[in-house]
């Protein structure tokens, strides 16, 4: 939660002070969670496996070869780095990587390697110690950074904490909370947002008796519902300030992850009344942040958008397809889509440098071809059948049954984002996403399942 915490409120950890301890700690509370829970549950090896592919994809990018081969697997490569560096016209026949960066796309493997370590890793101490601390920490972490993302703008203006404002900042592009774009800050509660809702949707489920009126009024005042409402109030705070961003892709995922909690309320309880009041809770979170932001505010934001050019996403597009043609099998390094623009960039030239393609999916192709982008499918299948494994060993209704449907409806909604955005290229929202993952792949404890069917 710390490692959550500081890339969180560090700026999102986009800078190198913040990013290398991030990744450190990342690692090594990966590592040392595997170590040390080595005998309460065994690696996945299905997804470890998939997470080593990837990792050595982007290795084989950074290894020299003679420029005979180069050409061969890549036939631009020689092209584009002429034109980045003088020493390619000096020595043309000298060994070189794939890459057109060597150190940039070893620090995207360091941090690749660590994030799949703390996936793994997590997953592991979530086995031991369940899942519900987790959702509780999280929710307290959203809540303080929805509270800091609303006061941003009418305290603070431009300036991050009061006192940051990021270098090229231009409008109307302006922070949200600790994020330099507010789509970043949307992203971030799209991963962390359906786990909340979910752990009040589990709390209701659960606890809630099944008894008379008298019996569900008296537990209103329980400690246990106590905490589902003070949760909800959690999740009624994070569902408005992700609205407040007016970001076009952060509410449009929004609303998808209502309705996928909606639908997972429907199937997690058998009781007629219970369901009811799932979905009344989870409905007026939903429904009363659209209407507490104004509903005709985001209406009206989105019909002005400019979707002849959608939403100003067609350019980049257009420029990272241009890469990919020329780099479709082995790509231009990964991390390395900054440098690769400045040749191959055409939209925008004369007011921005696009150093991402704000479609993370095209950004895989273009820096790592089909060399990276294939393990990568392999992973994400591999993720999708040990998720797929893990929902049959748990109990349908259960609290992790709930927690793993949120973690899903978070990675879902986070997809989705990624199609017009790149809030994953964050590293704060990385490693959120890595620990989102690990609930959704987590094994449930023997012997919480065991309580939980005698209860």
């Amino acid at each position: 939660m710390l490692l959550l915490a500081w890339g969180t409120f560090a700026f999102g950890a986009v800078y190198p002070w913040a990013y290398r301890p991030l990744m450190s700690g990342a690692a090594t509370t990966g590592l040392f969670c595997l170590v040390r829970f080595r005998s309460v549950a065994g690696v996945q090896r299905l997804p470890a496996l998939a997470f080593a592919a990837v990792v050595a994809a982007i290795l084989l990018q950074t290894v020299p070869l003679p420029s005979v081969a180069r050409h061969a697997v890549s036939p631009a490569h020689a092209a584009l780095v002429s034109q980045l560096d003088f020493g390619m016209l000096v020595a043309p026949d000298a060994w070189r990587p794939l890459t057109i960066d060597r150190g940039r796309t070893l620090t995207a493997a360091a941090c690749a390697a660590a994030l799949f370590l703390l996936t793994l890793g997590a997953s592991r101490w979530l086995t031991v110690y369940g899942a519900r601390r987790f959702a509780v920490h999280l929710a307290v972490v959203g809540l303080v950074l929805a509270v800091v993302g609303v006061a941003q703008r009418p305290l603070f203006g431009t300036r991050i904490y009061g006192f940051w404002e990021p270098l090229m900042l231009r409008r109307p592009y302006e922070p949200f909370g600790p994020f330099v774009l507010e789509n970043h800050f949307g992203g971030w509660m799209l991963l962390a947002l359906p786990v909340v809702l979910a752990r009040v949707c589990a709390g209701i489920a659960r606890e809630m008796p099944a008894g008379s009126w008298h019996a569900r009024v008296a537990w209103l005042g329980s400690a246990g519902a106590q905490q589902v409402w003070l949760l909800a109030v959690a999740a009624a705070a994070m569902s408005v300030s992700l609205l407040l961003t007016f970001s076009r892709s952060a509410i449009g995922a929004f609303v998808l992850a209502v309705i996928l909690t909606g639908v997972f309320a429907v199937r997690g309880t058998t009781s007629f009344r219970r369901r009811l009041a799932s979905l009344a809770i989870v409905a007026t979170i939903g429904w009363g942040a659209l209407v507490w932001v104004g509903l005709d505010r985001i209406v009206t934001f989105f019909r002005n958008a400019p979707w002849e050019s959608l939403n100003v996403r067609l350019g980049p597009w257009q420029d990272a397809w241009r890469v990919i043609n020329d780099f479709w099998l082995t790509g231009t390094g990964m991390n390395t889509y900054a440098q690769s623009m400045i040749v191959y960039q055409r939209f925008g030239v004369e007011w921005a440098h696009y150093s991402q393609a704000h479609n993370d999916y095209l950004q895989l192709l273009a820096e790592g071809g089909l060399l990276v982008a294939l393990p990568a499918i392999a992973a994400v299948l591999a993720l999708a059948i040990e998720i797929r494994r893990q929902f049959a060993r748990t109990e349908r209704g259960s609290t992790t049954w709930w927690l793993r449907c949120g973690a899903v409806t978070g990675l879902v909604a986070i997809a989705v984002q990624e199609t017009v955005e790149f809030s994953l290229q964050m590293p704060g929202n990385a490693v959120l996403c890595a620990l989102v993952l690990a609930l959704a792949i987590h094994r449930p404890s023997p012997r919480r399942a065991l309580s939980s069917r005698g209860t």
